[in-house]
């Protein structure tokens, strides 16, 4: 209930959350780790870090994307690493004064890079979730026209509906949660 504490009241050190996030992520099927947790409270642990970003810092974004930009090479493996802790840790919900030192700072770059890499990879999913929230939390303050186009293209296609007489093939990979874009599309609509 973030209306009961300010962000002037508390103020969460997203590192922390991200080093336990890592460690889970890292050792969560490992018998022999140090740390030993049921898999109950690691499930906890990380759908608590999305109610604690309210809370970073205001410096946390630039922090967060200087952590994992390095990262940002679609074709390694350690891409899809950085979009699950980007997807963990951004703060999306950020206040209006604030949006500056959030969104502002990455949005652009992610649909840049969502749009250069089409062949469905693991990590689009956890992009595709980012740009619900920012686009949830932010309603009336982000201009998706430029993008909107290409992001109902690639919802469409995600769908393998068929065109005319003939029938696209299925993908091989699951399409896009059906939640998070039906989401997605209404806080794109905006407060207009």
């Amino acid at each position: 209930k973030s209306h009961l504490i300010t962000r002037d009241e508390l103020i969460i050190d997203w590192r922390l959350l991200y080093q336990w996030a890592k460690l889970i992520r890292s050792h969560h099927d490992q018998d022999y780790s140090l740390v030993v947790m049921s898999h109950g409270v690691e499930q906890s642990f990380l759908n608590c870090i999305p109610y604690c970003r309210f809370y970073f810092s205001i410096t946390a974004t630039q922090e967060i994307l200087d952590e994992f930009r390095p990262w940002l090479c679609p074709f390694d493996s350690a891409f899809n690493d950085a979009m699950y802790f980007f997807d963990l840790l951004l703060p999306v919900n950020l206040p209006p004064n604030l949006l500056n030192q959030g969104f502002k700072l990455w949005l652009s770059e992610f649909l840049g890079i969502w749009e250069s890499v089409s062949n469905n990879p693991d990590w689009e999913v956890n992009m595709i979730r980012i740009f619900c929230f920012v686009a949830w939390y932010n309603i009336g303050y982000i201009d998706w026209e430029p993008w909107l186009s290409r992001i109902f293209t690639r919802f469409l296609k995600s769908l393998s509906l068929p065109v005319g007489s003939l029938s696209i093939a299925a993908q091989k990979k699951d399409t896009y949660p059906i939640p998070t874009v039906g989401s997605l599309i209404v806080a794109m609509m905006g407060n207009g």
